[in-house]
């Protein structure tokens, strides 16, 4: 593998760990509101703004 395959590779590697930390935090908003039965919540509110400016800065990112 050349140094230019193995930043690719690290790169991709990258995007995958963080998406996946965001389908884990969607994740966990998902089970808290079927277990609560309640979406108006200052928790799912904020994580999903959070989820939201990651997957936005994972994009810039990408179009870079």
């Amino acid at each position: 593998m050349n140094r230019i395959e193995s930043q690719s590779n690290l790169y991709t590697d990258m995007v995958v760990s963080h998406l996946r930390s965001q389908i884990v935090a969607m994740h966990n908003v998902l089970e808290t509101i079927e277990r609560t039965h309640n979406y108006e919540d200052d928790y799912i509110a904020e994580s999903i703004k959070t989820v939201e400016t990651e997957l936005r800065r994972l994009r810039k990112y990408i179009e870079a």
